[in-house]
């Protein structure tokens, strides 16, 4: 064996083992990329045995079984640096993939199974004999047959297509990413130049791919290794920030949950026992609809469905739900939709809140507040319709303002309480403060005139003023049986008489 041949099979070792290496990271769940590097690595492993062999060879029709190898080899090593930097990039579609990939096992079987010159030319020997570095080194090969200078070419113009591909994705923002690559094109330009000229004898030199391709391995070998260490950093993050997002979802005492798109729950944070009593197990695989209260499970679905149609989120929506033990609690759900990496809507992740006690602090202060309101209409009616004592037997009501057919009810009301609380016989209703009387009114002050004449009461109008006189005129409205006056001293002194009181000036 030649001196020559020891650093081929040095190379091949290392450049296998990598690729075990990277194998077993794979099958332990990295990225595809890792797979396709171990193939590559194999092929180049392969491709350093045979470079072994050519160094060793002592004759012509042996360095071209190894050339032979070699050349198939090739065709090997650019299938897998293709698919690669296809799995590295995502740049390059399955078609072109499977075209290159194609010809390239179709170059291959014909390289086994050709023995003519079509594929080489084994009667013209190409013999190389050089001084390199004090060794003599004799490179014992044929010229190429046309097709293998068609594959040849073929597969130049596919390393050329990877490199624009390389290019591609610098270009849209993987500048780091396509560092390594760059330096692995050029690796491989450099010794691809060099093994030409040396082919084609512009100078005495080795070949340099087996070199090249150690390049290559030890390369991707370190980026690849820093990537999986760097990826197993982030990996622990991740399950560190997972623990402790788990450790916070558990001790929320909001209730979260995700849905699929049906609404059926696929998980369910463990507060729903604080919540609605059931364990997480008992909720996982239950509809959405299926903890809502009966007489909510319409208007629930309809939002659900509208929300989902939308695709929008849901926002502040409240639902009665029941508790295990049948009570209802007041729930108010917020929720975001998820969706796949094809944008299709996967369901809904989100968070329940019980808002029974804030809805019982509302309904209290709610009916407090309804209490004031009719506490504080109580007292205005009281005051828009005083009851005045003048003295035993005679009640003044003095209106003022505008009266309407709700306020002429409570007139009424306050006209016949007035008479019992007061046994009243004379009712003076002074509307010197009204400005004007419509039909409903008038209509109203009669009805109440009639029901307190049923209580034993005359009641005597005082204080008609001008505009109001001209609108009962107007309107036709008959006072002709009411006792109406100027103003409520005649009113008072009117009453009095109709007692058998009568008012005397006293004398000093």
């Amino acid at each position: 064996m030649s001196i020559l041949s020891i650093p081929p099979i040095v190379m091949a070792a290392i450049t296998l083992y990598v690729g075990l290496y990277h194998l077993l990271i794979y099958f332990r769940g990295a990225q595809r990329v890792h797979l396709m590097f171990a193939l590559m690595c194999f092929a180049m492993g392969a491709y350093d045995v045979f470079c072994a062999g050519l160094y060793s060879a002592t004759s012509v029709t042996e360095g071209a079984k190894w050339q032979r190898g070699q050349i198939i080899i090739l065709s090997l090593t650019n299938i897998t640096l293709l698919w690669f930097v296809a799995n590295y990039t995502g740049q390059i579609s399955k078609k072109t993939r499977y075209l290159f990939s194609a010809f390239s096992l179709l170059a291959i079987i014909v390289q086994l199974l050709d023995r003519s010159s079509f594929t080489w030319l084994i009667d013209q020997p190409a013999i190389k004999e050089m001084q390199i570095l004090g060794l003599s080194v004799t490179y014992y090969e044929v010229n190429f047959g046309p097709f293998t200078t068609f594959k040849n070419t073929v597969e130049l113009a596919m390393v050329f297509y990877l490199l624009w591909v390389i290019v591609r994705f610098h270009r849209r923002g993987h500048q780091q990413e396509a560092k390594p690559l760059f330096a692995v094109m050029g690796i491989f330009f450099a010794t691809l130049i060099n093994d030409m000229a040396v082919s084609s004898g512009v100078y005495d030199f080795i070949y340099l791919s087996e070199y090249g391709y150690m390049g290559i391995v030890l390369l991707m070998t370190y980026h690849l290794s820093t990537t999986v260490l760097e990826a197993k950093t982030v990996k622990q993050e991740l399950r560190k920030s997972e623990e402790n997002y788990r450790i916070l979802i558990e001790n929320m005492t909001d209730w979260v949950w995700e849905t699929d798109i049906h609404g059926i729950y696929t998980y369910v944070s463990p507060s729903v026992q604080d919540i609605l009593g059931y364990e997480p197990d008992e909720v996982v695989g239950k509809n959405f609809f299926d903890l809502i209260s009966p007489e909510q499970v319409r208007r629930a679905q309809a939002e659900f469905e509208r929300v989902s149609a939308m695709r929008e989120p849901i926002k502040a929506l409240e639902i009665v739900h029941l508790h295990k033990d049948g009570y209802e609690v007041h729930i108010e759900t917020n929720g975001a939709p998820f969706f796949d990496a094809d944008d299709m809507l996967q369901g809904y992740r989100g968070i329940n809140r019980d808002i029974s006690k804030q809805k019982r602090v509302e309904a209290e202060q709610e009916r407090l507040q309804q209490e004031i309101i009719d506490a504080q209409r109580q007292t205005l009616q009281e005051l828009s319709t005083p009851i005045i004592p003048v003295m035993d037997q005679i009640i003044v009501i003095p209106l003022i303002g505008s009266i309407d057919t709700l306020r002429a009810r409570d007139i009424t009301r306050a006209l016949l309480a007035g008479i019992g609380d007061y046994r009243a016989k004379v009712v003076i209703l002074d509307i010197t403060g009204v400005p004007v009387i419509d039909s409903g009114v008038a209509s109203y002050l009669n009805k109440s005139i009639q029901a307190a004449r049923l209580k034993g009461a005359h009641t005597i109008i005082t204080g008609i003023s001008d505009a109001v006189a001209e609108t009962i005129v107007d309107l036709g409205i008959d006072w002709s049986e009411i006792e109406t006056l100027s103003d409520l001293q005649t009113g008072l002194v009117t009453a009095l008489n109709g007692l058998g009181f009568q008012l005397k000036k006293q004398e000093s």
